[in-house]
């Protein structure tokens, strides 16, 4: 593999890397949905470039990890920082066929994945944050990014990004977040192996979206029963509003669903939803 690889359609440049040993990965995944990995040591943020081959017409299968990401990316614009080969920091490339009033249930499929794999490969019990964090006990362990786009035939497709924090140590959390964020080195003791852990997402990933495909009523009881946020008195910004009530379900959409003060319920679609813990 050449040290850098550059696209024709794409100014997107990445670097190769082998510590993840793509070759391993590769052979673990041969006859699973998403069976093409690429690993790279430094990139602007995988979901970008996915999202451009993606456009390009690039088939599904496509997986992309990095060890570190210079401009990665979080949902409503936030940035996305983690130290270099500590976590886990990948997109994948699907052509889920799901309408497109399930098409938020995409994002749902990729939290019941990873939540699947972390108990398959390190026991612990964690839950997803509505809409995209991952969380032990209420600290966020990492985040679900999923972009959907359509490629120059129209043919749509999403791109899911993951970032989760597996080997770091306490000092390594930027003030900002040394208080809400953890690692699965911290809350285990000690890190699963990112390399099994990542071939044990894209797994669960392809299982959960084919579920999603053939009807999505199970994936989204499954996804109710792995959020924690419901039963927890919410804060919800929107983009001209905030709303404040219990969250008391997620409907079939994978939308949440919010008693406010007033008796009225309001199904969240998008927002910025964070607790309100008592004083």
């Amino acid at each position: 593999m050449q040290n850098r690889i550059q696209r024709a359609d794409s100014d997107t440049s990445i670097t190769a890397a082998g510590s993840y040993d793509a070759r391993q990965i590769n052979e673990a995944l041969r006859g699973q949905r998403f069976f093409r990995a690429l690993v790279v040591e430094k990139i602007d943020s995988t979901n970008t470039a996915l999202f451009e081959l993606g456009r390009a017409g690039e088939p599904e299968g496509l997986v992309l990890l990095a060890e570190e990401q210079s401009a990665g990316r979080g949902r409503m614009g936030r940035s996305w920082t983690s130290p270099k080969g500590k976590s886990i920091l990948m997109s994948v490339l699907a052509r889920a066929r799901v309408s497109s009033e399930d098409a938020g249930l995409v994002n749902a499929a990729a939290g019941l994945a990873v939540v699947d794999a972390v108990r398959d490969v390190s026991s612990l019990d964690t839950k997803l944050k509505w809409p995209n964090d991952i969380v032990f006990e209420g600290k966020k362990l990492g985040g679900i990014l999923t972009e959907r786009g359509s490629d120059r035939e129209g043919r749509p497709f999403f791109v899911i990004g993951i970032g989760l924090n597996v080997e770091w140590r306490p000092e390594d959390f930027p003030p900002d977040i040394a208080e809400t964020a953890t690692a699965l080195s911290i809350v285990a003791g000690s890190p699963p192996q990112r390399r099994a852990l990542a071939i044990s997402i894209v797994r669960k990933l392809g299982y959960w979206l084919a579920e999603l495909e053939s009807g999505p009523r199970d994936l989204a009881a499954s996804y109710r029963r792995a959020v924690s946020t419901i039963g927890l008195r919410v804060r919800v910004k929107l983009l001209q509003d905030e709303l404040e009530g219990v969250a008391v379900d997620i409907d079939e959409r994978g939308d949440l669903v919010v008693a406010l003060d007033s008796g009225e319920r309001k199904v969240i679609v998008a927002g910025d939803v964070r607790e309100v813990r008592a004083a």
